[in-house]
């Protein structure tokens, strides 16, 4: 099965719920920056997060049941503070799905990085050609039309091999996407919260960094 195949009709309906769940969180987590100290809206955004959460593990349990085989081990980095003296890098973020992309890229932007969009692999891949080394790394939905995110993780490797990838997902394990997640990718699964996101992209920049020291 390729990256842009769908999945199995239950797992679609997860996928598909878990990207509308991603550009919500995304929003509101934005909108509670700029607005943090009005308490009525406050309280309003806090009641979409409860909202999310409970969506959430509905789409989650929607995902569990459409699969027959347990879900294997992948790389979730969970949510941390972010170190300021991490930020500042520019980052790739490849994605079809226009309000979880534009949200994401805002979210990081918020945290003080570059960001730049594609809204496929082949477009990322471009992009990566022309910047000559002035992406720092690349975050990339898996299932994408013209190219998904795995092949394009695997040309990455090969074509820049020193480029941290994370990629994210709105489902929640191979059996759904009808294929394996390489070992050593990082693997965040939508929704996610912007702290989550910041957290997750800082977090796989430090470990290829750690990496390049130490060979």
């Amino acid at each position: 099965m390729s990256d842009t195949g769908p999945g199995p009709p239950r797992a679609e309906i997860g996928h598909e719920l878990n990207n509308l769940l991603a550009a919500i969180q995304g929003n509101a987590d934005l909108m509670r920056g700029d607005f943090g100290g009005v308490d009525a809206i406050r309280e309003g955004l806090d009641e979409i997060d409860r909202a999310v959460t409970r969506a959430r593990d509905l789409a989650r349990k929607l995902l569990s049941d459409s699969a027959s085989e347990p879900m294997p081990d992948v790389v979730t980095p969970p949510p941390r503070p972010v170190a300021r003296e991490a930020r500042g890098q520019t980052v790739l973020i490849a994605d079809d799905e226009e309000p979880v992309r534009r949200v994401a890229s805002r979210l990081l932007v918020r945290n003080g990085y570059d960001v730049r969009e594609a809204a496929n692999g082949a477009e990322a891949l471009r992009m990566l050609a022309a910047a000559d080394g002035g992406i720092d790394i690349l975050v990339s939905d898996i299932i994408m039309p013209e190219m998904g995110g795995l092949e394009l993780a695997r040309r990455v490797a090969t074509d820049f091999p020193a480029l941290p990838i994370l990629l994210i997902s709105g489902y929640s394990d191979s059996q759904e996407l009808g294929q394996s997640i390489p070992a050593g990718l990082d693997l965040l699964q939508k929704p996610f919260s912007g702290t989550e996101l910041a957290a997750a992209v800082a977090q796989c920049l430090a470990r290829r960094a750690s990496s390049a020291s130490s060979s």
